[in-house]
């Protein structure tokens, strides 16, 4: 069950206006929660509560379909998606990003770099995650930057048209790709940090975006189990999920004083009536 009542679907998007179960331990620490279910318009809504509206940026950032249902595609030359002062509520020492994307490109595409994010702005601390090009000696491999040093690289074979779900935990720095852990970087954090994260493109192209689909981008300010990125793999969307007891609960505490006193009213009068046919017996 979603929060308005709707049958919950593991395998597809909630609809726009779902609300994150506050009551569930994997929405806790969310800083950005971009699940990108507009399916048009130049914004992506952030559901973490920050304020953190992801813009679009460049030439050939669209809306398309992705495996869950609406994704964005993000072209290769100065096209992104900017959360402005996002990167600002990192923690340094640990944290976690997942996204889902579907690249354009294999591995060993030759002289051409494709980041799936970058940060920048304000103390202007790089970090990134990104294939890097052929040319520069590290030859097609997967490099992630922290507190602006390349902390480690590793060849992992990207395929074009190929989904992939990958989560980063950052200050243990470990990349799970599809559930499953891909690389163990070397332990670093963030340092004094930056202001802005860039999805799917350098902080300044030339060219170096995606050229790729995101059918979302999330971001805790704690590092996730194993368990819970491999949760995640399985269940994108499980954050959504409502029991009934809940959702009565969280719709009793936003409800306005008179429905509150008319609730109260209706269950006083249900427990005299249990009461009186015995069914509640006095401790």
């Amino acid at each position: 069950m979603y929060s308005n009542l709707e049958r919950y679907v593991p395998d597809r998007k909630p609809p726009m206006g779902a609300v994150l179960n506050p009551y569930l331990s994997i929405n806790q620490g969310l800083v950005l929660d971009t699940i990108m279910w507009e399916g048009g318009g130049p914004t992506v809504e952030d559901l973490s509560g920050n304020g953190n509206t992801g813009v679009f940026g460049g030439d050939v950032v669209n809306w398309t379909s992705g495996k869950y249902g609406s994704a964005v595609a993000i072209g290769a030359s100065e096209d992104r998606i900017l959360c402005a002062g996002a990167a600002k509520l990192f923690n340094a020492t640990s944290g976690t990003i997942e996204f889902l994307v579907r690249p354009n490109w294999n591995h060993d595409d030759g002289d051409t770099y494709h980041y799936f994010f970058d940060t920048f702005g304000g103390n202007n601390k790089r970090f990134t995650l990104l294939k890097n090009r052929s040319g520069s000696g590290k030859f097609n491999e997967t490099l992630l930057w922290t507190n602006s040093v390349i902390v480690g690289n590793f060849l992992y074979a990207w395929q074009s048209g190929v989904t992939y779900h990958v989560a980063l935990v950052w200050g243990e720095n470990k990349l799970y790709i599809n559930g499953i852990l891909a690389n163990d970087y070397a332990d670093s954090n963030l340092g004094v940090g930056a202001n802005d994260l860039y999805i799917g493109d350098r902080y300044t192209s030339t060219p170096r975006g995606l050229d790729g689909t995101v059918e979302w981008f999330r971001v805790w300010n704690r590092a996730l189990p194993a368990s819970k990125i491999a949760l995640l793999h399985r269940e994108p969307f499980c954050g959504f999920r409502w029991t009934s007891i809940e959702q009565l609960a969280a719709y009793i505490a936003a409800a306005p004083p008179e429905i509150k006193a008319l609730f109260m009213d209706l269950s006083t009068q249900l427990w005299t009536i249990k009461h009186s046919q015995g069914i509640f017996t006095k401790l």
